[in-house]
């Protein structure tokens, strides 16, 4: 869009219309371009204005959900802390079980190699222990039966002579 220098001496500038029209002839193109690059008009200003207004409104848009998406990240971070919280709990406490399990067992197992004269710290490995038949049962009313004797699943409703003594401790 080119400049009316004429127009925009007399509306801008406040030339009557007779210095106008003497003016206006002396501002070839060149020197319009400079005068008209030179001089922001109002909509030029309220254009520009906009835009700027514009990109602040974008940059906090964007700032907002960027601050939202935080709080939910925040929030679901709480969340999974509270609740990583109750399973470390319950973990421990199940390890806190299964440890005194493990000692309740350990005893159990040492007193009762101990009882069958065996060395607890081998039945413990785990490693293979043969119980000499001199050695085990240490009762001495045991009867032994024949391996081939049936024998009834209810115990109560069988023959005293069936009756049979637990074998011995198989480790």
């Amino acid at each position: 869009m080119a400049l009316d220098t004429k127009k925009w001496l007399v509306e801008e500038m406040g030339f009557s219309e007779a210095e106008a029209a003497e003016l206006a002839p002396k501002f070839t193109e060149e020197r319009a371009k400079k005068l008209e690059g030179g001089f922001l008009r109002q909509a030029d200003y309220s254009r520009e204005m906009n835009k700027l207004k514009a990109e602040v409104k974008k940059q906090q848009d964007d700032l907002s959900a960027a601050n939202e998406r935080l709080n939910q990240e925040l929030a679901d971070w709480a969340t999974e802390q509270a609740s990583g919280r109750t399973q470390t709990a319950k973990q421990r406490a199940d390890l806190d079980k299964a440890q005194q399990d493990v000692l309740r067992l350990t005893q159990v197992v040492t007193r009762v190699a101990t009882e069958a004269g065996m060395d607890p710290a081998k039945v413990l490995e785990g490693a293979a222990v043969v119980v000499p038949k001199a050695d085990w049962p240490p009762a001495t009313n045991v009867v032994e039966a024949p391996r081939a004797i049936a024998v009834p699943l209810n115990v109560a409703l069988a023959p005293p002579w069936m009756v049979l003594a637990p074998e011995p401790y198989a480790i």
